[in-house]
């Protein structure tokens, strides 16, 4: 036999939730690699990169550690929503690297050599990742304000990986390439840079013919934003807000299992009642009914049905 409570559903959860992250990770790890090595062509800039997005998921659950419960208490434990941070902080953190990146090939490709490429490109890419990240991590910092814990949790935490993540970015970066290429360009093999807007061919030319055409007549590009927005927007006017446990468990689990069960026997149930019954556990009788309990369930033609 197998029971359903609020204690038994939140431990399924949790389980769940901690033996799921690392596999996503890894997974997001592998393809952000193979996306990188097609963007950047370098294997160098791809290990730079990987370094610094470990580094960066070290500093924030170093991090969480410190502002959690054993730290300073500024957050609660790991929850649901916490746990995505990782996940998100790599999108953002990879984002950092390919600018970074792009601006020092730039500045290469431009003539300039190795320590005043990386300045240069340093100095131009800066302030501009800053102030991206400053307004992402006030809109994160914004869930403080929430009554539900674990959205102010999410928003401390993320706020904070984001900080850590482009700091980690500006550094690394940098300062790895320019140990790289300073070596290679004292030995004479250092190579001219491929531009990252040119990973793709026809990308490049496809941008310049779209600007002629934005820059040409721009008033209906406008128009087509604005139609597609009131479109969609009359779209969510349907959208209706819907929370079920069954979504936060795992596919496959035994209590989504159980539950499917109730559904078919009982037709499911909108509340939940705890229920205790005395009996003695030594009688033959009481193993007897909670035997017949369970082949009730498990049998089609006796289980009991919602009237």
């Amino acid at each position: 036999m197998s029971s359903i409570s609020f204690v038994v559903i939140e431990d399924e959860f949790r389980r769940a939730t901690e033996t799921a992250m690392l596999p996503l990770i890894g997974l997001a790890l592998l393809l952000i690699a193979a996306l990188l090595l097609l963007f950047m062509r370098a294997l160098s800039d791809l290990l730079l990169t990987l370094a610094g997005l470990l580094v960066a998921l070290i500093w924030i659950g170093g991090a969480e550690g410190w502002l959690g419960p054993s730290g300073l208490g500024l957050t609660g434990p790991p929850n649901a929503l916490t746990s995505m941070v990782p996940i998100i902080m790599i999108g953002l953190t990879v984002d950092y690297a390919i600018q970074t990146v792009s601006h020092y090939r730039e500045q290469r490709a431009g003539g300039e050599p190795v320590v005043a490429a990386a300045r240069i490109g340093l100095r131009n890419v800066s302030v501009p990742l800053m102030l991206a990240a400053v307004t992402t991590i006030v809109s994160l910092l914004v869930g403080v304000f929430s009554p539900v814990e674990i959205v102010g949790d999410f928003g401390i935490i993320a706020g904070v990986g984001v900080g850590m993540s482009l700091i980690v970015m500006l550094t690394l970066i940098p300062a790895g390439r320019t140990i790289i290429d300073r070596r290679r360009e004292a030995r004479g093999t250092l190579r001219q840079p491929r531009l990252i807007a040119r990973a793709f061919p026809g990308v490049e030319q496809l941008a310049e013919w779209l600007g002629r055409k934005l820059t040409r007549r721009p008033a209906p590009y406008i128009a087509v934003v604005v139609a597609v927005t009131i479109g969609l927007g009359y779209a969510a006017t349907d959208l209706h807000s819907e929370y079920s446990i069954r979504d936060l468990l795992p596919r496959g689990g035994s209590v989504l299992t159980d539950l499917d069960t109730l559904d078919a026997a009982v037709g499911g149930s909108t509340e939940v009642a705890s229920v205790l019954l005395k009996a003695d556990a030594t009688e033959t009788r009481t193993l007897l009914n909670l035997k017949d309990l369970r082949v009730a369930f498990e049998d089609g033609s006796l289980r009991p049905r919602a009237g």
